[in-house]
């Protein structure tokens, strides 16, 4: 388990740096997870059953046992990693020899690092060159039904294949099969923030990989049917933010020409009763004031009530206001 406790100023990788710098017009976060700089003023908990592989910022793959929370870089920020469950058919830290598993017609991802090569056969045929010591090698590919063989030749470290179009942190264990567990964050009390009558809430992060209408972040009351989210949106490649009430959309934020997979985001939404308005990099949309509203008692990362897990996701920071904010606000808070 891991669990992380705040203090008064943003302490860490970046030394100290006062709270008031969060602050917008005078308006100070009621919580703070600063995962880029190492400070949160709320306690947080994540559990791993399993353990897991990082990319450090020398582009280092690192081992951490169980428990332990994995930090890596994206493009803009140091960021927390969370990742869902995932198995490694076949691979290993160093392989030496061939190592075969039965595939469908379904896509795949192959990765490793070195300059080696890794040739596959059977019910896929490919010869797949590694591009460096430090860099990763991922190729996906559709084979048809049947036996996949993957054989490595010179230098081929941490070779995985994997389901699914795109690949995900290297998975530690012995050659052939490995399972890495879900990076678990439990839900985080919000009740006493003061934010029952509205808040702001601004994230900043990058998902990697999606699984489908995946939760980024998540306020509610322990439920679904009434909740506010910043999520992906599979079908528009896009992250934007919704606000249910009793099970029925109020309102969501939807913007066009959003970053990606892969690529920074930044993401900000003011929500109340009768109010919804969001800006995502910069660029807001229109206030709804007809929206209604149910006072969250509960924050959720990486998920949301009943699931809807990333399969990787990385987030720099999320900041809560108890207030509500205008558009130019909210694009501050996202360029």
């Amino acid at each position: 388990m891991m669990l992380g406790i705040g203090g008064v100023g943003l302490s860490g990788m970046g030394g100290v740096v006062p709270l008031a710098l969060l602050a917008i017009d005078g308006q100070l976060p009621a919580a703070v997870l600063d995962f880029a700089s190492g400070f949160h003023t709320i306690p947080w908990v994540l559990t791993r059953a399993s353990a897991a592989s990082y990319v450090d910022a020398a582009d280092n793959v690192r081992t951490v046992a169980a428990n332990v929370a994995r930090y890596t870089q994206t493009a803009a920020a140091r960021a927390l990693l969370l990742e869902d469950g995932a198995t490694r058919l076949i691979g290993g830290a160093a392989p030496v020899s061939g190592q075969s598993v039965t595939v469908t017609a379904q896509t795949y991802t192959l990765s490793f690092h070195g300059t080696g090569t890794v040739t596959l056969s059977g019910a896929y045929s490919a010869s797949v060159v590694g591009t460096g010591a430090t860099l990763r090698r991922i190729v996906s590919f559709t084979p048809a039904t049947g036996t996949l063989t993957a054989t490595p030749a010179g230098d081929v470290r941490m070779m995985q294949l994997e389901t699914g179009g795109m690949a995900t942190s290297y998975i530690p264990g012995d050659d052939g099969a490995a399972s890495r567990a879900a990076d678990l964050v439990a839900p985080i009390p919000v009740s006493g923030l003061g934010i029952g009558a509205g808040y702001t809430l601004a994230v900043r992060g990058q998902i990697d990989v999606a699984a489908g209408y995946d939760r980024l972040v998540q306020l509610d009351a322990d439920a679904d049917a009434s909740r506010q989210n910043v999520r992906w949106h599979p079908g528009h490649g896009i992250v934007q933010a919704q606000i249910y009430d009793g099970g029925a959309l109020q309102a969501e934020f939807s913007e066009s020409g959003g970053p990606g997979t892969g690529a920074p985001f930044a993401l900000a939404m003011s929500v109340g009763p009768n109010h919804f308005q969001a800006a995502r990099n910069g660029v807001s949309g229109a206030l709804d004031s007809t929206v209604s509203f149910q006072s969250p008692t509960r924050l959720r990362l990486a998920e949301g009530y009943s699931g809807n897990k990333p399969k990787r996701l990385l987030l720099s920071s999320v900041l809560l206001y108890p207030s509500l904010m205008t558009a130019a606000q909210l694009e501050r808070l996202t360029t």
